[in-house]
């Protein structure tokens, strides 16, 4: 049986257009620093005599595509999305938090495994990232935290939330819990993580590592004088692994109101 390497090493390439992307770069770049993988992507090639413009377009001109050769691309995309999950992001945190979620698992696949979670760059706890995550989610979203709660009443999440967290809708449960810190919020799992939401029983305690998440969509409300779109943001707490699960003494026999029997 292959044996899971503790430390990745993993060469990863980082494949996009430079100069609009910068942002987005580094924010994989660090997420996959962390993961202790190693980055590959122009900005490692070294010095070179012409610009970053001058040296990608020396390809051969048969590595262009336009004309028939455009759409064959825009069918070739078309096939992958209905073949693969294929994930899309907004901003360069949203980008940031599918990187946490969805790289870890694919270095399981390959027998690797990454023994810490992703830190952020900055060295603050867990408490303060969502005590500020609270107040500015928009500023505090793609920061990884640990937190505790008792499950509560599990739901499918809603469109709306669904596209705001860029989460897949029909595949992502919400359920709303106040973490040890005192503060309330939804927490969503997706896929493999809202089957295991759903295994375990309603306020058993949990451990979860999670990414806190934040978007926007729009709402249409009815007026006199016709439809008026509102735009509102949505925060959440989408988690990515539950560490541990205890049953409460509520769940082992001691029901509220209905003390047990006394052992004889």
């Amino acid at each position: 049986m292959a044996q899971a390497t503790p430390k990745p090493n993993v060469p990863v390439f980082v494949s996009s257009t430079f100069t609009d992307m910068q942002v987005y770069r580094r924010k994989v770049q660090d997420a996959l620093t962390q993961l202790e993988a190693i980055v590959r992507g122009m900005e490692q090639f070294g010095s070179k005599p012409g610009s970053p413009v001058e040296e990608c377009v020396k390809v051969p001109a048969k590595d262009f595509d336009t004309g028939p050769g455009a759409e064959k691309l825009q069918a070739l995309k078309e096939q992958l999305k209905k073949r693969h999950t294929v994930s899309f992001f907004t901003t360069p945190e949203d980008l940031q938090v599918r990187i946490m979620h969805d790289v870890p698992s694919q270095f399981a696949q390959m027998g690797v495994e990454v023994t810490d979670g992703l830190r952020t760059s900055e060295e603050i706890g867990d408490r303060e990232v969502l005590k500020n995550f609270e107040i500015l989610p928009k500023l505090f979203s793609g920061r990884q935290v640990t937190i505790e709660f008792p499950m509560g009443a599990i739901r499918s999440a809603f469109s709306e939330d669904c596209a705001a967290l860029h989460l897949e809708h029909g595949a992502t449960v919400a359920c709303h819990v106040t973490i040890d810190s005192g503060q309330a919020f939804y927490i969503y799992g997706e896929r493999e993580i809202a089957l295991e939401m759903l295994s375990v029983p309603k306020g058993t305690r949990v451990k979860a590592r999670a990414n806190t998440a934040f978007g926007t969509y729009t709402q249409v409300l009815w007026a006199d004088d016709g439809p008026i779109p509102e735009t509102r943001g949505e925060p959440g707490l989408v988690i990515t692994e539950i560490l541990s699960s205890e049953p409460t003494n509520t769940q082992s026999g001691e029901r509220e109101g209905v003390p047990r029997s006394p052992r004889k």
